[in-house]
């Protein structure tokens, strides 16, 4: 039996694209991935729109708050989709990678 594939997906203050990619990762993948979302520069909430929408598409991150990049997490993950273009440049050493170089 192999591992569970996981991902993360990062974006600036993990409140909206990032959490909206995880919300709708974990809907349709179900438990077959390990579904993980971060900021760069993480803020306080999730934004209300978007949790408003995913809630409409079946998908609920409202009980979900912003938390930063975890380098342990960062170093396991399978796979590291950036959910905005300015990720990349403020993102720590590793973390626009595609995938795991182990």
């Amino acid at each position: 039996m192999t591992a569970t594939p996981s991902v993360l997906f990062v974006c600036v203050r993990n409140g909206g694209r990032s959490r909206m990619a995880a919300g709708l990762m974990r809907a349709a993948a179900r438990d077959r991935v390990e579904v993980h979302s971060a900021g760069t520069s993480p803020g306080t909430a999730v934004n209300a729109l978007s949790a408003q929408v995913l809630d409409e598409s079946g998908a609920d991150i409202t009980g979900e708050t912003p938390t930063p990049i975890d380098p342990e997490l960062l170093r396991r993950v399978d796979l590291v989709g950036d959910a905005a273009p300015v990720v990349s440049s403020r993102s720590p050493p590793g973390a626009h990678r595609s995938r795991r170089s182990s």
